[in-house]
């Protein structure tokens, strides 16, 4: 009882210190107001949220007062801080500003009050005096919210001031700013991604010409090095392979953690888009060669790809038995991969030897249930038994490959895996003639999982369907852009992401 009561009664005087220290200090007060006011917003909004549902646009109007007080509390308080005598203050003040600002936006946004966010980010940039690093992020911000509205022009305008006026995109510290370092190169993904070929080649020149400016006036460093890397992202979406292969070759060095990544790359473009598969063999055995004792998921991975090299060489048996030794060498690995398999039941097909193929597909569909190869593999069986006259099987194997389907989704409903399998299902309703219903699926692909890949690819293939085969441009042109909404909380760019790491 006596050590309860001695605590209680040091808390007190730890209090009254602290309350004294406080009344001492005006800056201090008034950083502790604020975060005493974000706090609270804070907590609306978690109570708010405690129900599961998605943010009405009435909550959200109903709790954004609380930030936007706290905004002008610090911006009123900042004008009478003096940032010789109270630099963290003055700092931490500025900082609650900028957060509390970011997370009234984010507000809006979830609630679907896009223009409400915008305008508060633009009030943001008016009246606090942010530094670079906190602009620069409200502009990103900004921009994508922006697009997420589908007003793209004022989108342009905003990420644009991202590129032009925050270069080189590093902090004080030196380290490199992920978002605004990615932005050109995101730029014209989006619009190639699109299809608009005039604005996707303006942005790729200016990508471009950020990247080789970037490296022209940062010689040797990490910053160099990642706007190589940059450039190379940049080559691969365009297609423009021998570009590619040189900005990788500048990065081929031994000494760097990612050696062994970008010599893969190398390789997998010799061995896929170049079509020179005796030199992409040759990279990959000096890789495999090179790997450590210790290194158990780099080999079977590079058995993997010599396979897939021999078979784009047209040496099939030379294809199986790459795959037959990762059979046996890594066992596990090749129980839990389906391209293995996928490879060596094509090999059989690519060879003429539709009967062993068959066998090996139907083994693979059984075995990798849900995975792309096994999907991809239903649809070449039925491609064959169409083109060999067997029209009976055929109808057959696409009503088993519809049930296949559906039973796939009902063991990962609502996952990416559903929504990898319903772009199949409107793959086989498109080979039966049925291309309403393939646009109808594809539709609630994207509307159900538009942040993911196969909620892209599902646009843009119910845009190409409306457009070319359905007469429906506009319906076409309404999909790519909602698309292109999505797209502002999407990051495109992984391979720029894993080179810009020590």
């Amino acid at each position: 009882m006596n050590y309860l009561c001695n605590r209680l009664i040091l808390i007190a005087l730890l209090g009254a210190l602290s309350a004294l220290s406080c009344g001492d200090n005006t800056a201090i007060e008034i950083r502790y107001t604020a975060e005493k006011k974000l706090h609270n917003a804070d907590r609306e909004v978690r109570k708010a949220r405690e129900t599961g549902r998605q943010m009405t646009p009435a909550e959200a109007l109903r709790i954004s007062p609380l930030y936007r007080d706290v905004t002008r509390f610090c911006s009123v308080y900042l004008d009478s801080l003096d940032t010789a005598k109270n630099p963290v203050e003055y700092n931490e003040v500025r900082y609650l500003a900028f957060e509390s600002s970011l997370k009234l936006s984010e507000l809006f946004a979830a609630a679907g009050l896009q223009d409400s966010s915008a305008n508060n980010l633009n009030r943001l940039l008016q009246s606090v005096p942010l530094t670079d690093k906190q602009s620069l992020a409200v502009y990103l911000k900004l921009g994508r919210t922006y697009q997420s509205r589908g007003a793209w022009d004022s989108a342009l305008v905003a990420y644009s001031r991202v590129i032009e006026d925050y270069y080189p995109p590093v902090d004080d510290a030196g380290e490199i700013i992920t978002g605004a370092f990615k932005l050109p190169i995101k730029l014209y993904q989006t619009l190639h991604l699109l299809g608009d070929s005039a604005a996707a080649s303006r942005e790729f020149f200016r990508a471009e010409q950020y990247y080789r400016k970037i490296i022209a006036d940062n010689p040797d460093t990490r910053l160099a090095a990642a706007a190589h890397a940059g450039l190379a992202d940049l080559y691969e979406e365009a297609g423009r392979w021998e570009q590619q292969l040189v900005e990788l070759q500048i990065l081929a060095d031994r000494t760097r953690p990612g050696y062994r990544e970008v010599m893969t790359r190398i390789a997998d473009i010799y061995a896929g888009p170049l079509r020179r598969s005796d030199t992409a063999l040759g990279l990959y055995r000096n890789l495999l060669d090179n790997l450590g004792a210790e290194d158990s998921t780099g080999a079977p991975i590079l058995l993997v790809r010599m396979s897939l090299a021999q078979m784009a060489g047209r040496r099939y048996a030379e294809c199986r038995e790459m795959i037959l030794r990762l059979k046996t060498e890594y066992p596990k690995f090749f129980d839990s991969t389906p391209m293995p398999q996928y490879a060596f039941a094509r090999s059989y097909e690519r060879e003429g030897n539709w009967t062993r193929a068959e066998a090996e597909y139907n083994l693979l569909i059984q075995k990798y249930r849900g995975s792309d190869e096994a999907l991809t593999a239903i649809l070449r069986v039925l491609d064959a038994l169409k083109a060999q006259g067997r029209k009976e099987e055929a109808l057959a194997w696409y009503h088993e490959a519809r049930q296949y389907i559906a039973e796939t989704i009902s063991l990962r409903p609502g996952t990416v895996v559903e929504a990898r399998a319903l772009l199949y299902e409107a793959e086989l309703l498109k080979r039966n003639n049925q291309p309403d219903s393939a646009a109808a699926v594809l539709v609630s692909v994207f509307d159900r999982f538009p942040e993911t890949e196969p909620g892209r690819k599902a646009a843009q293939e119910a845009a190409r369907l409306h457009r070319r085969l359905m007469g429906s441009p506009g319906v076409a042109d309404s999909l790519l852009l909602h698309l292109r909404r999505s797209l502002a909380r999407v990051d495109l760019s992984p391979q720029t992401k894993d080179l810009l790491a020590d």
